[in-house]
C-alpha cells in the first residue's frame, strides 16, 4: 500500500507493536505497527514492506489506529496502521523493515525472525501453547520441500470445495480469510463465496477477490436470505468431491486441505472429516487450542464438539438436502447429525491436528440474548427432528454445561430391574438402595455371597441357579460400600442399558468430598489405560466438558455397572457372578461388547458416592482386530503440566497409572504438596525478615567495626534466599 513519500529516515515515525516477528505456523510470521511519514511532499509514492532473503513483501497499510491519532492529536493519522505477513526465512534470520520510494529504499529497522523448523524439537518441555506451536507443530506435517513429491504419490487427489458465506465482511479479515485458502499447500481446491446481499463496498471488494484467482467463484443473493440459504447458494456452485465450511472471519491452516486429502486416501469410504482447532486474534496470533476426541455419537448429540474444520462428501450433503433454514444458527450441527444418522460413526474420521483458526470476537458490552435464544431453539429443533427420524425413546433437555443438551433416555415402564450387591457390604448397603428404588419401577435386590446369589426379599435359603430364576431385563451390580446415590440413579442406568448399541454402562463414582474416583478408562498415547478425570472435583470444568456428557470409553472398573440380561447370558450367565470375580466379569462383558460392535458407555446422570478407597485397577479387554480403541487426543499429553483453565489435565501420575502409593486418596497427596509449599514460603518469609533487620542495623550503626560484619552477613543471607 502506498504511503507518503519518504526521502530520509528522520522524516518518518513508526513503531512496532511486537518486539520481534510473531510466528503463526511453522512457515509464516507477522509484524504489525504504525507508520507516519513526516515528509512535506504530498505525493504518495513510497511502499512499506519487509525484505526477507532477497524478496520484498509489501505491507497492508491503512489499518485503523485511533490510539496514534489521539496521541498526536491529529485525526488524519487514524489509518496509519500496517500489517505484514511473510514467509519465515529458511537460512538467514535477518529481515529488514523498509520503505521503498522514488529516491530509493530506506531501512527502518532490522530484526531477527525465527527460521523454518522442519521437524520441531520433541525434547523441549512444553509450558504453553506458544511453545507447543514452536517445538511440536511442525512434526505433525510433511516437510514443505517434500510436499510435491508426496502428493504425486497419492492415488486419490480430490477436488475440495471451500464454502464461504459472507455478509458485510471486514475488508481486512475477509482478505486474510481468502489468503488463507490461497496459501494452501494442496492446490486442488475451489473457493465458493456466496454473499448475502452485503453493502456495495463489501460486494466490490468480494468481486475483486474473486477476480484474483480462477478457482474463486462469487454468487450474490439479491435479498437477505440468512446463513443456511447462503451456504446452499455456495453449495450449488461447488463441484468438488467434498465441501469444507469456512467462516468469513476465520482462517485455514496452510496444511488444512492437504491433511484432508491425506486422510481421504487412507479412508476412502469416509463421509466426513473433522479436525482440531484453535483461536486467532485479529492479526493471527494463535491461542486456546481445542484438541478434540474421536467421533462419539453421544457427545455429538450433546453439543457440536466436532466444530471446524469439517469436510463433508458433497453427494451426501446434496442427498440430505443441504443446510436447513429452520435450524438457522445450528445448521452446521444439524447437518452433522443427519450425516451421522445416514452413514454411522465409522464413516466420520478425525484429524488430530489444529487445522482451523477461529477468530476471537470482541466481547459485547451487552450480550445478545435474542441471538442466544434463537440458537438454542434451533439446536432443540435439530435434536427433536433427530429423535423423530430415529424413533428413539428420549426427550431433549438442557445439559449440565452451558450450551450443551441431553437426550434423556427412558426405559419402558414395564421393564424390570435387578440390583446385585455383595453380602459383606452389610445392611446399610441394602438400606441405601431401597431408599432410591421406590421410583415406580419394580426393582428386585439380590446379594452375592462367595459364588452364590440369594434373593434379599425371599426368605428361602436356597441360592439362585440360573438366569431363568430372575425376571429382570436389566441387571445392575454394585460392588463397593455406598454412601449415597443421585436422584433416578437406577432409572438412568436402566434406560442406557436398554439402548440397542449399549453393551455395558456405568456412571460417575465420587468420594464423600465430591472428587472423581472413576469415570471410565481410555487409551493413552503410550498404550496405558488411564482414567483422565480421576482425582478431579466432579464440578470442575474439564476438557470439552467430557465429565458432563454421556460418552464411550475403552473399559470400566467393577465399581458399579449395568447390563441387559442377554449380555450376562452371553458370558456364562449367573454362574459367572461371584463376589471375588467381579473384575473378571467386567473383562468378559467388555470383550463381548467389543466383539458384538457395542459400546461401553459412561453417563454423568448416574452418580454414586462411595467410601474412600484405593484407585480402581483397569480391566484390560481382549484386543480384537476390528475394534477401534478409544484414545486420548495424541496432542493432549504435552499439556499435562499446564494450568487446568488452559487445558485438560491428566491427573497426578499415581492416579493416572492407578498404582498404589503412600497416599490412599488424591487429596492426601495434594495436601502434602501444599504443606511442603507452605514450609518453603515460611522459610522465605523468615529470610526476608532477617534481611530487613540487618538493613535496619546497618542504617542505625555508626561504627564501621560493626557495620562490615553485618554487611557480609546480609550478602550471605541474600545468596541463600
Amino acid at each position: 500500500m502506498p504511503v507518503s513519500t519518504l526521502n530520509r529516515p528522520n522524516e518518518a515515525l513508526f513503531a512496532l507493536d511486537t518486539k520481534a516477528p510473531v510466528r503463526i505456523n511453522p512457515w509464516e510470521s507477522y509484524l504489525r505497527g504504525w507508520f507516519i511519514s513526516t515528509s512535506q511532499a504530498s505525493e504518495p509514492t513510497s511502499v512499506l514492506g519487509v525484505a526477507v532473503e532477497g524478496s520484498f513483501v509489501p505491507a497492508l497499510y491503512g489499518l485503523p489506529r485511533p490510539d496514534v491519532a489521539h496521541h498526536f492529536n491529529d485525526p488524519a493519522l487514524v489509518n496509519c496502521g500496517f500489517y505484514l505477513r511473510f514467509r519465515v526465512p529458511k537460512s538467514n534470520p535477518r529481515i529488514k523493515l523498509v520503505a521503498q520510494g522514488k529516491s530509493g529504499t530506506v531501512v527502518l529497522a532490522e530484526l531477527n525472525a525465527p527460521l523454518v523448523s522442519a521437524k520441531g524439537d520433541p525434547t523441549v518441555p512444553i509450558d504453553s501453547y506458544e511453545a507447543w506451536l514452536k517445538y511440536r507443530e511442525a512434526s505433525l506435517f510433511w516437510p514443505e520441500n517434500e510436499v510435491n513429491d508426496r502428493l504425486s504419490a497419492l492415488p486419490y487427489r480430490p477436488l475440495l470445495s471451500v464454502i464461504l458465506p459472507t455478509f458485510n465482511p471486514s475488508a481486512f479479515l475477509i482478505e486474510q480469510c481468502v489468503q488463507s485458502v490461497l496459501r494452501q499447500q494442496y492446490a486442488e481446491w475451489q473457493l465458493c463465496i456466496s454473499d448475502d446481499c452485503s453493502n456495495p463496498a463489501a460486494e466490490r471488494h468480494l468481486r475483486s477477490l474473486a477476480a484474483s484467482d480462477d478457482r474463486i467463484t462469487l454468487a450474490v443473493n439479491p435479498y437477505r436470505a440468512g446463513t443456511p440459504e447462503t451456504q446452499n447458494l455456495a453449495l450449488k456452485n461447488a463441484g468438488g468431491d467434498f465441501i469444507v465450511t469456512l467462516d468469513q472471519n476465520d482462517e485455514l491452516h496452510p496444511c488444512a486441505l492437504l491433511e484432508v486429502a491425506r486422510l481421504l486416501n487412507q479412508a476412502n469410504t469416509c463421509e466426513a472429516v473433522y479436525s482440531d482447532e484453535d483461536k486467532i486474534d485479529g492479526y493471527g496470533s494463535r491461542s486456546n487450542p481445542v484438541f478434540k476426541a474421536d467421533i462419539d455419537p453421544d457427545m455429538l448429540l450433546a453439543s457440536n464438539y466436532m466444530g471446524r474444520l469439517t469436510a463433508l462428501r458433497r453427494a451426501t450433503v446434496l442427498a440430505l438436502g443441504g443446510f436447513r433454514a429452520v435450524c438457522d444458527g445450528a445448521q452446521d450441527w444439524d447437518l452433522l447429525i443427519r450425516v451421522l444418522e445416514q452413514s454411522g460413526p465409522k464413516a466420520i474420521q478425525h484429524v488430530p491436528k489444529p487445522l482451523y483458526h477461529r477468530r476471537i470476537r470482541q466481547a459485547r458490552a451487552m450480550p445478545n440474548l435474542n441471538a442466544r435464544s434463537s440458537v438454542q431453539k434451533s439446536s432443540v429443533r435439530a435434536l427433536s427432528d433427530h429423535l423423530a427420524r430415529t424413533g428413539k425413546p428420549a426427550v431433549v433437555e438442557l445439559g449440565i454445561s452451558p450450551g450443551s443438551f441431553r437426550l434423556k433416555q427412558s426405559a419402558p415402564p414395564a421393564a424390570k430391574v435387578a440390583v446385585f450387591v455383595l453380602h459383606e457390604d452389610g445392611v446399610f448397603q441394602l438400606t441405601t438402595i431401597r431408599m432410591h428404588a421406590n421410583r415406580g419401577r419394580e426393582i428386585a435386590i439380590y446379594q452375592v455371597q462367595d459364588c452364590a446369589v440369594y434373593s434379599v426379599d425371599n426368605v428361602s435359603p436356597s441360592p439362585l441357579l440360573t438366569l431363568t430364576d430372575i425376571s429382570a431385563e436389566v441387571l445392575i451390580f454394585i460392588n463397593r460400600p455406598l454412601e449415597s446415590l443421585n436422584h433416578l440413579f437406577f432409572e438412568e442406568l436402566a434406560a442406557q442399558a436398554l439402548r440397542d448399541e449399549c453393551g455395558l454402562v456405568t456412571g460417575i463414582s465420587v468420594d464423600g468430598e465430591g472428587r472423581v474416583l472413576h469415570s471410565g478408562f481410555v487409551d493413552s498415547t503410550d498404550g496405558r489405560l488411564v482414567d483422565p478425570f480421576a482425582g478431579l472435583e466432579f464440578s470442575q470444568v474439564t476438557h470439552l466438558e467430557l465429565l458432563n456428557v454421556a460418552r464411550s470409553v475403552e473399559t470400566i472398573s467393577d465399581r458399579f455397572f449395568a447390563i441387559r440380561r442377554e449380555h450376562l447370558s452371553a458370558v456364562g450367565g449367573l454362574p459367572s457372578v461371584a463376589a471375588g470375580q467381579m473384575p473378571q466379569l467386567v473383562h468378559k462383558l467388555v470383550t463381548n461388547a467389543n466383539r458384538c460392535g457395542l459400546r461401553v458407555i459412561v453417563t454423568p446422570f448416574a452418580v454414586a458416592s462411595f467410601h474412600h478407597s484405593l484407585p480402581d485397577t483397569p480391566v484390560v479387554p481382549v484386543p480384537l482386530q476390528n475394534h477401534t480403541s478409544i484414545s486420548l487426543n495424541p496432542n493432549l499429553p504435552a499439556f499435562e503440566d499446564l494450568a487446568p483453565e488452559r487445558s485438560f489435565l491428566l491427573p497426578e501420575r499415581e492416579t493416572a497409572e492407578h498404582t498404589v502409593s503412600e497416599y490412599s486418596r488424591p487429596q492426601d497427596k495434594l495436601a502434602s504438596q501444599l504443606n511442603s509449599l507452605k514450609s518453603e514460603v515460611d522459610s522465605l518469609s523468615a529470610s526476608l525478615e532477617t534481611e530487613r533487620a540487618l538493613r535496619n542495623s546497618i542504617e542505625t550503626s555508626r561504627s564501621w567495626r560493626w557495620t562490615r560484619p553485618l554487611r557480609e552477613l546480609l550478602n550471605a543471607n541474600k545468596r541463600r534466599t
